[in-house]
């Protein structure tokens, strides 16, 4: 039998975290959670995570981007796979996306709020996937 996965959700709606949760728990993950981005760096050094799902707009607009600029540029958060889970773009009309933005979007997917649950586990699963190779 394989240990289950932990993930960690970062975002600072209650109701948002407790979906996601109840989600990821369905099948199985491991679920950590934070309300932002300060709370979130102090579950990281206390627990090992497979995998972080990260809002944008916290307690700054680009709280969750400057978050993952700063976990991909430490060695011991550098390889954990971030999917970003956010509303941004709806809320300020500027489209995002890894492929193209890169140098703002250090992460490794992109989706917009509100998930379906079956894309949002497709999502972390291809992660985790692609993170064993």
């Amino acid at each position: 039998m394989t240990e289950p996965r932990t993930v960690l959700i970062i975002d600072d709606d209650p109701d948002f975290l407790a979906a996601e949760q109840l989600i990821l728990e369905s099948r199985d993950y491991n679920v950590l959670t934070a309300s932002n981005g300060k709370q979130g760096l102090t579950v990281l050094k206390q627990h090992e995570v497979d995998i972080i799902l990260l809002d944008v707009m916290m307690d700054t607009d680009d709280e969750g981007f400057q978050l993952s600029y700063q976990l991909k540029s430490e060695p011991a958060t550098a390889n954990i796979p971030i999917l970003m889970v956010t509303s941004v773009s709806k809320v300020t009309g500027i489209p995002y996306s890894p492929e193209t933005d890169d140098y703002y979007l250090p992460v490794e997917d992109y989706i917009e709020k509100p998930v379906q649950p079956k894309e949002l586990l497709r999502r972390v699963e291809a992660l985790l996937e692609k993170a064993k190779m």
